[in-house]
């Protein structure tokens, strides 16, 4: 009976002492000896002590050692080993050594020895003419992976040689094996090396190295290059590093290569398999970090494997000039799919709303390729019809980016083809409308009992007004060459049939005024979704009515709502401390501003939770109050507004700044209340009889012209004085409140003018008329009108600032 030999690695390491021991001491001339020996043990010696050698040469970097240039020297076009390549079949093992041998003198010379280019150039060309076929039995050697990567890295250190030698081995080796596309799937991750990793970089060398008719050329072999991104999901760190950068540079970026040429490539398959790379699982061999775990590793990793296929993605399938789309003037709408690929690719993209990363690829495919858009949205799966749910809330989220990253101004707009009107609004609409939100969607979004459906209703709605309106104004301010008035009635009778009544749009502000105010309970259910702040949804609430006025004006005439109701809500939140931020007043001001003359009545007194009191004196109030300078200028703009639309102030708008600049509060003790009551009965009192003040004006005016003719006399009669005072006394009866006594300021009245000056029908009241007021304004000093008196004195200086061109300095008394 045999005995076992025992397999305890000791022969195994006896035997590579054995060969290192040799190898210090083999020399160039015992290597070119034994290769001529008939004996194979002394040959597989000679190839063994020859690498072993070089192996050595690189760790050390000893001149001495270099057995490479050595052997060079002796023989310059390695003819021995070549020799080797000739006649019968040579074992795995004999053909493994013999690759890695030629691998170690090409890679030698191109880094170390350019002096032997041109031999070994000669040396390669000698291989792919004569021994290929010795070469791919390495590489097609079945199981023995080992054979097959020392077949793949001689062919790659052969390419890096250069062109011609790139040249050679497209021109030699067969890419129509059976057997080639197995071995780009042969993996195996513990090792550092494995065939897919050598065939990887084969490819990639002829890729770096070949010009753009070698790529065309290697193109055109079908699966050689798409066969590597079937596995690519679990590929080393350092592999893709390399793989993505040079597909994206020598393919996608390449301008010589047809993008017939790149689609064939980066098909919808293809893509898919790319896309793989979000979800990367492969090794970091790149971070040797000790102190990190493998998890950390594979972390990190995965976050630099994510932004590399995001921007190859990116660069693929998101440029006209170099990735593969194709535009298509018609936005879609004449039935064709010039993108189908993409299309196709898009609707594999699954994780779009949960990855940020795939989110925003989709939303930078679909504004590249409009055509697509609502062919998508409606073929995707995701569902927008409202519902109380998280998933749809992400989904209308997701609807959103994808149409605020469209163009504000279509493109179709802006082409200098004629097309017809009716078609150019279709156009528009495509990147406007959202194909999957309808009219009654939008209804049922903003009827459902609960807010958070309704606000992201809103907001979608919101977007398509804003989108709207960037249309409408570029078109009102270009010179297009269609006809602008009929591209116009007919865009926005098309928004018009998309929204929703307005009235519907109010339901909501009573509905969240009465929840804020306790009288209707929000609908808040287990399953529900958590409410909106309330402020927010007030706030894109008055932006969608702001927007409804400015895009359709005729959708705000159909109700008889009162307008008023929305800033004096607004203003009770903030009384209440229920809304602490002035942004929901400025939109409240804001929207109000754009409604049209006589759509609100602003001196109507409206009934409020504590009082009585009109619009007017709420922005009178907001005006003096207010410390938020923004809410200043808004309600300042407003009151402007509402001041020339009484038709009192039709002469001159400084008039209005006058009495806005003089009716903020100066001093701290000054009352402001009663003068906002008095100014907004007066102003009541004219605009429901604007005639009498009108009268007086006229009476004023023919009076300082007549002056003026008279050469400037100075004569006061009694009944110019009584006129005055009977006018001044009739204003002060218009009050009923009781005004506290202040100290007197008769001192600030000014001297009149020595010279006549020719007035103008701004100035009620000539000069002469002044001096005789000045003489009532010291009689009622003592009253409890002094109040009053020393606000119109700071009037009365300002209005004769305004008359003067040249600005006087006014003389004190």
């Amino acid at each position: 009976m045999k005995r076992k030999r025992q397999n305890d690695g000791s022969s195994v390491i006896a035997q590579d002492t054995k060969i290192k021991k040799n190898s210090q001491s083999f020399t160039a001339h015992q290597f070119k000896k034994q290769l001529r020996s008939e004996n194979n043990g002394e040959v597989l010696q000679a190839l063994t002590l020859f690498r072993t050698s070089v192996g050595e040469f690189e760790i050390e970097s000893d001149p001495e050692k270099d057995i490479i240039q050595s052997y060079l020297k002796i023989s310059g076009e390695c003819a021995e080993i070549i020799q080797l390549l000739d006649g019968n079949k040579r074992p795995p093992k004999e053909l493994q050594l013999i690759c890695e041998v030629l691998e170690k003198i090409f890679l030698s010379v191109i880094d170390n020895h350019p002096i032997y280019h041109s031999s070994l150039v000669r040396v390669a060309h000698q291989i792919c003419q004569k021994h290929i076929k010795q070469v791919e039995r390495a590489i097609f050697a079945g199981i023995h992976n080992n054979v097959a990567m020392a077949g793949f890295r001689l062919l790659t250190s052969i390419v890096m040689l250069g062109i011609s030698s790139a040249r050679n081995v497209m021109s030699c080796f067969s890419f129509d094996h059976p057997t080639l596309m197995k071995l780009v799937n042969r993996c195996n991750l513990e090792n550092d090396e494995d065939v897919r990793v050598c065939y990887v970089r084969f490819m990639l060398s002829l890729l770096v190295v070949g010009d753009s008719q070698l790529i065309e050329d290697l193109l055109s072999h079908k699966g050689f290059i798409k066969g590597t991104f079937k596995a690519v999901k679990s590929d080393r760190l350092s592999l893709i590093q390399v793989l993505l950068p040079t597909l994206r540079d020598k393919i996608v970026m390449n301008s010589t290569i047809k993008k017939t040429q790149k689609l064939r490539l980066f098909n919808e398959y293809t893509l898919q398999q790319l896309a793989n790379l979000y979800v990367w699982d492969g090794k970091n061999d790149i971070d040797t970090d000790k102190e990190k775990d493998e998890e950390e590793r594979t972390s990190s990793g995965r976050d630099i494997v994510r932004e590399l296929i995001h921007n190859f993605l990116c660069d693929v399938t998101c440029s006209h000039r170099h990735g593969i789309n194709f535009f298509d003037k018609t936005y879609g709408t004449s039935g064709m799919n010039q993108n189908s690929v993409l299309f196709k690719f898009l609707q594999t993209l699954r994780t779009a709303t949960k990855d940020s990363l795939v989110e925003e690829l989709v939303v930078k495919v679909l504004k590249t390729c409009p055509d697509i858009l609502q062919k998508y949205l409606t073929s995707s799966g995701y569902s927008f019809f409202p519902r109380a749910s998280e998933t749809w809330v992400v989904n209308m989220k997701f609807l959103a980016k994808i149409y605020k990253a469209q163009p504000d101004v279509p493109p179709c707009l802006i082409q200098s083809d004629k097309v017809a009107v009716q078609k150019l609004v279709a156009m528009a609409m495509v990147t406007t409308k959202p194909v999957v939100i309808s009219k009654s969607t939008l209804i049922q979004g903003i009827k459902n009992a609960n807010l958070m459906v309704c606000y992201q209703s809103l907001d979608v709605l919101l977007l398509f007004l804003e989108k709207s309106l960037k249309v409408i104004q570029f078109v009102q301010q270009a010179s297009p060459q269609f006809n602008k008035k009929e591209f116009l009635d007919a865009f926005t009778g098309d928004i018009y049939k998309e929204l929703p009544e307005v009235t519907l749009l109010f339901g909501i502000w009573h509905r969240t005024m009465n929840m804020l105010s306790g009288k209707q309970v929000p609908d808040i259910k287990e399953d529900s979704l958590q409410n909106p702040d309330f402020s927010d949804l007030l706030s894109i609430l008055l932006k969608v009515l702001r927007l409804y006025q400015v895009c359709v004006p005729s959708a705000m005439e159909q109700t008889t709502f009162d307008f008023g109701h929305l800033l004096h809500d607004t203003y009770n939140l903030q009384e209440k401390e229920l809304c602490t931020d002035a942004t929901l007043q400025i939109s409240a001001l804001r929207f109000l501003e754009t409604l049209p003359r006589g759509q609100i009545k602003w001196f109507k007194e409206l009934k409020t939770d504590k009082s009585k009191q009109s619009t007017v004196t709420l922005l009178l109030n907001l005006l003096t109050s207010s410390t938020d300078s923004k809410l200043k200028d808004a309600s300042k703009v407003l009151l402007h507004k509402i001041f020339r639309e009484t038709g009192i102030f039709k002469s001159s708008d400084q008039e209005i700044t006058i009495w806005l600049q003089h009716l903020l509060p100066k001093e701290s003790g000054s009352n402001i209340k009663i003068e906002i009551q008095f100014l907004q009965k007066i102003l009541t009192k004219v605009v429901r009889n604007p005639h009498p003040l009108m009268d007086h004006i006229a009476m004023a005016t023919v009076s300082a012209l007549q002056e003026v003719d008279g050469g400037g006399e100075d004569c006061l009669n009694d009944g110019d004085g009584k006129v005055l005072t009977t006018q001044i006394k009739d204003i002060l009866e218009l009050d009923d409140v009781p005004i506290t006594q202040v100290d007197s300021f008769a001192a600030t009245l000014p001297r009149p003018w020595t010279h006549p000056r020719p007035w103008t029908h701004l100035q009620p009241y000539p000069t002469r008329q002044l001096r005789s007021s000045r003489q009532l304004i010291l009689h009622l000093q003592r009253s409890y009108y002094h109040h009053l008196v020393h606000s119109f004195l700071l009037l009365f200086r300002s209005g004769l600032h305004l008359l003067n061109c040249s600005k006087p300095q006014l003389p004190p008394i």
